[in-house]
């Protein structure tokens, strides 16, 4: 008979030698508790060992330091909490929320661990940039099954959550998902891009989904509120030294492993001992060739890897800070016959954009304040003159008096729209913004057909057009013949009639992206005027907005749901986000320099007149700042409430030229 060992005198190397030490208090017969090991391993050359009370097997944890790089699919392989059970950290305490990779194609939620193939891609064969293209319509309608579905139960869990009780942490997700969701399916990329696009939806979906079955579930489990589950959940659980985590997720029948000391062995029950599993590398992707900068260096339980991690996939295909230029238009007439009278009347077009446009019937609505910035101001026209637009001013598509001619201009955009979206974000790209007659040439002859007498005017002003495309950072391509385009997901013909909502919302679309940009140099001007150190769009100017992503990327579901909504008590948080742009600004207004020293919190019980006071100061403000710094005007927010179409048509009908009453 072997004679027990002494466990005061055991040692590492002991456990090492006779890993069955650990069973020295083994009682299968009787019911596991949280500290008990229905399996135990030793680990770290017997310094460690491993127990979990919920699962059949113990994976090896990272005690060293650890060098975290992102690899060849754009994961961080055994580091990445969507394919690995990391260390508990209770910041990032919903890791251990996150589901399994299912083992089968066919399983539940297999497609967010699914690479991009080239089959998901479809190539746009419309534009003057090759390479480009969408994911298909099989993915898109796959994934938003599954982006539906778990709305839905965002959306249940707001309805049975007290306000008070909500955690913020999952709405701030959804909405990072949700725009990650709007670059993925609106942004033509190359297939790289696409591919890292696609693991950025997949991991965001699976954090927030996480988040919210955590808190919605397990913590409710954690604290009492809800009967503990008689099985362990296929979930991803945590490695943990704490043993009050152990308990919360035994009781919420999460998968966890207790992590201890060797001096602890003697007050172990351990009923089964178990090979430490390794991670399997066939489960990670390999290091890319060459292989990526290393992002985390350290101890693989710091909250701080997981941040250094975020800020590098989000960073990672960033548009890089433009370098602006603009051109002036004298040197891009479209023709000889370019003559005084049409020059001067062109002039007063500039001088006046007073916005006569605005009552047109394709024009999105917009609140009385920025009307009222723009309509105080009269830009000097020798310097409107030398300044443009990084896209083509929503203006000439609104001034333009026959049908035809518009759904030309408007086809040229959505043929041009893929590549113009796609020079920011070229590293290193000369971003160019250009005058209005560069515009008009682009978007009038850029679909013109090839055989024409290259001698033509015509065919001289379509060779023009190419040139100065591809001189504002566009790569290098030919103008090709096609006959459709894509808008979202839908096919639009060469003189197709288009409906007036999705005529208003391409409009829309092009006038947010001048605004987006327009604030955007303006606050790099601004900074630069400072002396301060010009960077990426910091998180003061992104918070302005009611998307996460990029600049280039806006979406028309959320038109009123930002500055341009014709709520004044909508658009007070994102002025007072403005306020806190401009407050280091030269000549900031008192009024906007307190608004933005109060905060959100303060100004959330201001009246209408109140918010109507702050508003014109700081409308008028950036309006002025603009014109002064750039010698033209600004694209302003404007709205999408296309709910209320029936109402504009009557007041159309009714009040012609007078201004829209804001909705309070």
């Amino acid at each position: 008979m072997t004679t027990p060992p002494d466990l005061s005198k055991i040692r590492p190397l002991d456990l090492v030698n006779n890993p069955s030490i650990l069973l020295h208090g083994a009682r299968p017969d009787q019911p596991i508790g949280p500290f008990d090991g229905r399996v135990g391993a030793v680990v770290d050359q017997g310094r460690h060992f491993v127990t979990s009370p919920n699962t059949d097997i113990v994976y090896k944890p990272h005690l060293d330091r650890v060098d975290v790089r992102m690899r060849e699919d754009f994961r961080y392989g055994p580091y990445d909490p969507t394919l690995w059970a990391q260390p508990y950290n209770e910041e990032y305490c919903h890791f251990a929320a996150m589901f399994r990779k299912p083992e089968f194609e066919n399983m539940p939620f297999s497609l967010l661990y699914q690479d991009l193939k080239t089959s998901n891609f479809d190539p746009l064969d419309n534009t003057v940039s090759n390479g480009l293209g969408h994911p298909n319509q099989n993915i898109i309608k796959l994934f938003g099954e599954l982006y539906d579905q778990l709305n839905g139960e965002i959306e249940e869990y707001k309805i049975k959550t007290p306000q008070e009780s909500r955690h913020e942490h999952i709405f701030l997700l959804a909405r990072a998902l949700s725009d990650a969701k709007t670059c993925f399916t609106q942004l033509a990329l190359t297939f790289e891009q696409l591919q890292f696009s696609w693991t950025d939806v997949q991991r965001l979906f699976i954090e927030t989904k996480a988040s919210l079955d955590y808190h919605s579930i397990y913590h409710q489990r954690m604290i009492g509120l809800k009967r503990p589950p008689t099985h362990t959940e296929n979930m991803m659980g945590t490695v943990t030294t704490d043993p009050t985590v152990v308990q919360f997720m035994f009781r919420a029948g999460l998968p966890v492993w207790y992590l201890r000391p060797w001096g602890l062995v003697a007050s172990a029950r351990i009923d089964k001992i178990v090979q430490p599993f390794q991670p399997l590398e066939t489960l990670f992707a390999k290091q890319a060739n060459p292989p990526l900068p290393i992002v985390y260096s350290g101890f693989p339980n710091d909250k701080i890897k997981y941040q250094k991690m975020q800020d590098y996939h989000r960073n990672f295909y960033r548009p890089p800070v433009p370098y602006f230029q603009f051109r002036e238009s004298s040197t891009l007439a479209t023709s000889s016959r370019d003559t005084a009278e049409k020059s001067r009347a062109r002039a007063n077009e500039i001088k006046n954009p007073n916005i006569d446009y605005f009552t047109h019937k394709l024009c999105p609505l917009i609140a009385n304040s920025w009307k009222a910035a723009l309509g105080s101001i009269l830009p000097s026209f020798t310097r409107a003159k030398n300044f443009g637009h990084l896209f083509p001013h929503a203006a000439l598509l609104l001034r333009i008096t026959t049908d035809e001619k518009r759904l030309t201009y408007i086809f040229n955009w959505l043929r041009f729209r893929p590549t113009l979206l796609y020079r920011l974000t070229k590293p290193d790209a000369v971003i160019e913004g250009y005058p209005n007659d560069f515009w008009r040439v682009l978007l009038t002859y850029g679909g013109e057909t090839a055989g024409e007498n290259q001698g033509g005017q015509r065919a001289q002003a379509r060779q023009k057009a190419a040139e100065l495309l591809q001189s504002c950072g566009v790569p290098t391509g030919m103008l090709s013949n096609a006959t459709t385009v894509r808008w979202r997901a839908t096919t639009i013909s060469q003189n197709q009639p288009l409906d007036q909502d999705t005529l208003t919302r391409i409009i829309w679309e092009i006038n947010e992206l001048n605004f987006r940009f327009d604030l955007y140099i303006l606050h790099r001007r601004r900074k630069s005027n400072n002396g301060d150190e010009v960077s990426d769009p910091d998180a003061l100017l992104m918070d302005c907005f009611p998307t996460t992503g990029p600049l280039n990327i806006v979406d028309g579901d959320k038109a009123n749901a930002g500055l341009g909504s014709l709520s004044s008590f909508v658009r007070l948080r994102y002025l007072v986000h403005l306020a806190h742009v401009f407050e280091g600004w030269l000549g900031c207004p008192d009024i906007v320099m307190s608004a933005a020293s109060a905060g959100i919190v303060s100004v959330r019980h201001w009246t209408a007149q109140e918010i109507g006071k702050f508003e014109t100061r700081i409308t008028k403000f950036f309006v002025e700042t603009f014109e002064r710094e750039f010698g033209r005007l600004p694209s302003v927010p404007w709205s999408l409430d296309l709910s209320d179409r029936r109402w504009q048509e009557l007041a159309w009908g009714i009040i012609g030229s007078l201004s829209f009453p804001v909705k309070k």
